[in-house]
């Protein structure tokens, strides 16, 4: 199983899985952090999965979560109301930085948060970071919160080809 199908499984096949997990009183709240040094193609994967998305997709970077404008709760409210919607955190580690970091109070409002997605139910969390580990060990690998890392290597001489032939599908190359 390749990274690309990973994370369609993760995201795309658990948003149109929704309705059967509807029927047995399963959410679809979920939280992946795609993980990975500079230039991996973590924003990439993003892009591709909002170009070919069936639901909405709200991207969102560590400016939208400035704490003086309620930046948490409004990010938040918005994925509610445009649910079924993925939750796109860019560098999710400059604002969820380990806690004796000294921003402990905004992580914990951030968790709280997130802890809160799941009652508003389809909305599936995902955050890309360069820093796994300056990440709080309560907001990643925690069922709720982001349950599932993924780490995005460099691509192989063969993904690359693949890529620059699908960026390139509508031009014409000597």
């Amino acid at each position: 199983e390749g990274i690309s199908d990973v994370i369609k499984s993760n995201v795309n096949n658990l948003f149109s899985l929704r309705e059967k997990l509807k029927r047995f009183n399963l959410s679809v709240k979920r939280g992946v952090v795609l993980h990975g040094p500079p230039g991996t193609g973590k924003t990439k994967i993003v892009k591709c999965l909002a170009k070919d998305a069936d639901y909405s997709v709200l991207y969102c970077l560590p400016s939208d979560f400035n704490p003086n404008s309620g930046g948490i709760r409004r990010v938040c409210s918005m994925a509610k109301d445009l649910a079924p919607c993925l939750l796109v955190i860019e560098d999710i580690d400059w604002i969820a930085k380990d806690r004796s970091s000294g921003n402990g109070a905004f992580v914990i409002e951030l968790m709280n948060y997130l802890d809160g997605l799941e009652s508003f139910g389809d909305i599936i969390t995902l955050g890309t970071t360069n820093h796994l580990a300056d990440l709080e060990e309560a907001v990643k690998n925690r069922p709720g919160r982001f349950d599932r890392l993924i780490e995005i290597g460099n691509p192989t001489k063969e993904s690359i080809r693949k890529m620059i032939e699908r960026f390139t599908i509508n031009f014409t190359l000597d």
